[in-house]
């Protein structure tokens, strides 16, 4: 008899909200948008502001830019596959909510582990870090894991500290930032913007999500930019064991969250600065009272606990409140000169004179004067003096003489604790005051400068430890400490896994060999299997694709140049040939002078490696993805956000449109992300689809584009981000809400996420020899799992879990395990026929548990099937073939490769590389590798050799032409009979 448990306790699931990662525009770009509430259109108004204006351009040192404009483009970028199926912007943390309770409701979500569950096989997925934990050799300036935004201290022990991330989650360090331990594997959400860590119990930790640092308000109709969770305030007070919400913050839609702090002489009470005003709990988060409206981007306590000692400040644009009864009541404070009406401000106090504050003023170049300013008071916060105004603190020129800022992604203040009169200030870069600001600015770090004594550009904040007054810089690459005030710094990200990947590439059959690129965080690369990548270049890295007979080659793209790198990074030739941001790259699988970058509205090819590009085709894009495909190096896919193109002659022909509605393409022009190839059937192809467009997420093709099926089925209404294809036509995509996997025989989705993340999947590569696949995250680095394989028939879990969890197997799962990790915890068991929950089985408080029957890899209620019976998926016509890497040699296809052209049903020419003295074989065969003929037996030396050859006539259908060295497989191609 069938046997069925189920425990299902309290679940509440994350939020998503979107916020704007722009900067706030000078008077004349505001007024250019000013009416404009989609994407394209404000986009439009941006590029023409910039580029009039001159901003646009690259470095001449390649090593990219990072101005205003960037800002934007990264912003366009992540936003332009999140948006609804017009086009509009939409509540992304309300479209992610409905996805969660549709895919639960249908057996679909399963990741986020802190340790490995101990499952026999990978039927459901089982994630591990790859990297980059640190980086290795330095080529490129700047070096970066990714972004920090917030750092706290213990407040006993100065050598435990711990870092907030905008998309990396929480971690926490006790050796002073040499090793760091992740205490947010189970959240619901990995932005985090505020932290507190109880003064008095260690163990009880507050976290305010919402990265205020992404948002900008006031000038779109949206609350716009990186999708990053938004759940209120977070609490734990098991040390970051486990976590759950807190009282509601706000009940009328997203918010962004800026800063969180605790009253020093109650615990009790916490201040919470938002963009939609500043929040108050005096019963430790059960529930919080809006006590002023706006948006406030900081809030302190007085630092010292005492009966005297119970004021608090916080500061809107243009003014700055203070409070004498721990924020209960507030007051305006007064100035000399006044704040800037619209600019952002940060408040810093001190231990060494309770009642000194400091405000540090943007933004830039308003008013005739560099920046705002730097204010100081001497009563409390009652009223406060303006300082210096000259030279520019808050931009990018090491000598303060330039008008940029970016206050409303990145300022900070600073006071020591041992010298009430030092502070240090930051914006993107960091400066310090011997006096308060009155007469002293000094130039602490450099905006372009080496890993030595330096800092990584952007810096969101600078805070004291009052233990031991060491000063800490949070940064785009990371977090530094500087023991003497900023004239030295140590890099101590190390371990904090937190970069954002926009996408990544793998050399064919070796894992070892990764590279791609990061926002602000250049091109990584690395060599071996370790977690450490070698820092290249800077700026934001985008994509990257390896010389195909040479691992230590590859050609990048920063930003809108494109760089040949040689020596793994170790040296690099910059080709400024691109006007757009974030092209991307396709090269042929053979021949290395031949590459492509795509635009959204243009194709460019090369023949050279990059020194001269030439027009591929007219009314070509390639922005989204561009393939020649491994089994036909004479087939090109090339998409845009809009369309897919074929090419079947190298690129020489013409293009075919496949995006053709009538033939299974969407209607509503849905927008594309990506598309995959079978890596042994060129004409087996599949397209996905970002944005929150219900039921047009993947569509397959097994005709080479020239009719589709819709194959979403039961996954959730999420961003599909990059889709690959395995030799046996099984399919994997990544979305926001991890990886799905789909079989050759189903017409439905697996989840496949077990141990990774939640963060969204950017890239993804499948490496068949090793059988294993690698994704990138957009916050948490790459990670790899192995490909699926069979159910277990009966399957025993045990151990603490928690996260997000799916077992299956065809017969029982019986489970001895607890269930932990609190907000953001889920775990599914689906059996065959039972489901055994054994004594030691514990659901703890705050979790969520369901246990399912149905059969291995089947899930869900699908929605629809595909009804074109001519394109099903046909895994028996597949070849399933795998080539040799050299490791010594660093090259794919040691031994040599083919070029086949398609000549007629009963003759073709072959040319043939042969990269070792030796006998060279050509055999023609079956689709199921049934050898027809073999057309060529010669010992060769080293070279090329191009022949024509008959053949006995062939029934029209596809073949491969397979060419063997010294009886191993070297390579093979396509051959079609038509």
């Amino acid at each position: 008899m069938k046997k069925l448990f189920i425990v299902c306790l309290c679940y509440l699931f994350c939020g998503f909200y979107s916020t704007v990662i722009a900067q706030v525009p000078d008077p004349a770009l505001q007024q250019r948008l000013v009416g404009k509430s989609n994407l394209k259109d404000i986009m439009k108004e941006v590029d023409d502001y910039f580029i009039h204006k001159g901003l646009h351009e690259n470095k001449e040192n390649g090593e990219g830019i990072d101005n205003a404009y960037v800002k934007w483009k990264r912003w366009e970028w992540y936003m332009r596959d999140r948006l609804g199926p017009d086009g509009e912007f939409v509540d992304i943390e309300k479209k992610m909510n409905e996805a969660a309770t549709y895919r639960n409701n249908h057996f679909g979500n399963t990741s986020n582990l802190n340790s490995p569950n101990n499952i026999n096989n990978v039927s459901t997925g089982s994630w591990g870090f790859v990297g980059p934990t640190s980086y290795g050799t330095v080529w490129g300036t700047l070096p970066g894991n990714g972004r920090v935004d917030r750092v706290a201290f213990h407040p006993t022990i100065a050598t435990t500290i711990f870092a907030a991330t905008p998309g990396g989650g929480f971690w926490k360090s006790t050796d002073g930032g040499t090793t760091w331990a992740n205490l947010s594997n189970f959240l619901p959400t990995m932005g985090i913007s505020g932290i507190v860590i109880d003064k008095i119990n260690p163990s009880i930790i507050y976290l305010l999500t919402g990265t205020g640092d992404d948002y900008s308000p006031g000038y779109f109709v949206y609350d716009f930019g990186f999708s990053r969770g938004a759940v209120g305030v977070l609490k734990s007070i098991d040390g970051g064991s486990t976590w759950s919400t807190t009282g509601p913050l706000y009940t009328g839609g997203p918010y962004a969250g800026y800063k969180l702090v605790q009253d020093p002489r109650n615990t009790n009470i916490l201040l919470a600065a938002t963009n939609k005003g500043i929040y108050r709990t005096t019963n430790g988060g059960s529930t919080w009272t809006s006590m002023l409206s706006g948006t406030f981007y900081d809030v302190k306590f007085n630092p010292v606990s005492s009966a005297s000692s119970n004021s608090a400040y916080a500061t809107e644009p243009g003014k700055v409140y203070y409070s004498n009864d721990e924020g209960a009541n507030w007051n305006l404070s007064t100035f000399n000169l006044p704040l800037h009406v619209s600019g952002r401000n940060a408040i810093a106090v001190t231990t060494a004179d309770t009642n000194k504050v400091y405000i540090l003023s943007g933004p830039t170049c308003s008013g005739g004067n560099p920046f705002w300013g730097v204010y100081h008071s001497a009563n409390g916060g009652r009223s406060f003096t303006m300082g210096l105004r000259t030279p520019n603190i808050l931009g990018g020129d090491d000598l303060g003489n330039d008008c940029d800022d970016q206050t409303n992604y990145d300022i900070g203040i600073a006071a020591a604790h041992n010298n009430a009169n030092f502070i240090a200030m930051c914006g993107e870069t960091i400066w310090t005051s011997i006096d308060q600001g009155i007469s002293s600015l000094t130039h602490a770090t450099y905006y372009w400068g080496g890993p030595a004594n330096n800092v990584h550009p952007d810096v969101h904040g600078v805070e004291y430890n009052a233990l031991d007054n060491k000063l800490y810089a949070c940064t785009d690459g990371g977090l530094y400490v500087s023991s003497n005030n900023g004239n030295n710094w140590s890099f101590i990200s190390n371990g904090i896994n937190s970069s954002q990947w926009y996408h990544y590439a793998g050399f064919p059959n070796d894992p070892g060999h990764l590279g791609g690129g990061l926002q602000d965080n250049g091109i990584r690369s690395r060599t071996t299997t370790v977690p450490s990548f070698n820092h290249v270049a800077s700026g934001d890295g985008f994509d990257l694709a390896f010389d195909p007979n040479n691992s230590s080659r590859f050609y990048a793209i920063i930003n809108t140049s494109g760089n040949l790198y040689t020596g793994d990074g170790a040296t690099f030739v910059y080709y400024d040939q691109f006007t757009n941001y974030f092209p991307k790259i396709g090269r042929h699988p053979t021949n290395t002078n031949i590459i492509y970058v795509g635009r959204e509205d243009v194709l460019y090819t090369t023949a050279d490696e990059g020194v001269h590009f030439a027009l591929a085709g007219g009314g070509i894009g390639g922005n989204r993805r561009i393939i020649f495909c491994p089994s036909s190096s004479t087939t090109i896919y090339s998409a845009n956000s809009t369309s897919v193109w074929r090419n079947t002659t190298g690129g020489t022909g013409a293009w075919t449109n496949l995006s053709v509605v009538g033939n299974g393409w969407p209607a509503g022009n849905p927008t594309i992300t990506c598309v995959a190839v079978n890596p042994t059937n060129s004409n087996f192809i599949s397209v996905t689809f970002g944005g929150f467009n219900a039921g047009v997420k993947v569509l397959y093709s097994g005709n080479g584009g020239s009719l589709w099926s819709n194959i979403t089925n039961s996954l959730p209404n999420v961003p599909v981000n990059c889709v690959a294809l395995n030799n046996d036509n099984s399919m994997y995509i990544g979305t926001d809400d991890g990886v799905y996997y789909q079989s050759p025989n189903d017409i439905d989705w697996l989840p496949f996420y077990n141990n990774l993340p939640r963060v969204p999947i950017t890239d993804m590569t499948i490496f068949q020899t090793q059988s294993l696949i690698y994704v990138s995250t957009f916050g948490r680095g790459i990670w790899f799992s192995s490909t699926k394989q069979a159910c277990d028939v009966n399957l025993t879990v045990s151990g603490t879990v928690g996260g997000q969890i799916f077992n299956q197997a065809s017969n029982n799962i019986s489970s001895t395990q607890t269930v932990v990790g609190g907000e953001g915890s889920i775990v599914l068991n689906r059996g065959g026929q039972s489901v055994s929950l054994l004594p030691g089985f514990e659901v703890k408080r705050g979790n969520e548990y369901k246990a399912y029957l149905g059969p291995c890899d089947q899930h869900g209620i699908p929605i629809f099937a595909p009804t074109t019976s001519n394109n099903l998926k046909t895994p028996d016509d597949l070849p399933g073939y795998v080539l040799d890497y050299d490791s010594i040699k660093m090259t794919n296809l040691p031994y040599g490769y083919l070029e086949v052209t398609n000549a007629s049903a009963s003759a073709g020419e072959i040319k043939m590389k042969a990269k070792e003295a030796g006998r060279y074989t050509i055999k023609i065969v079956s689709k199921r590798r049934a050898i027809i003929q073999e057309v060529y037996n010669e010992i060769l030396a080293v070279g090329e050799k191009t022949f024509s050859f008959a053949h006995d006539p062939l029934d029209s259908g596809l073949y491969y032409i397979e060419l063997w060295f010294g009886g191993k497989l070297a390579h093979f191609q396509e051959f079609r009979i038509r």
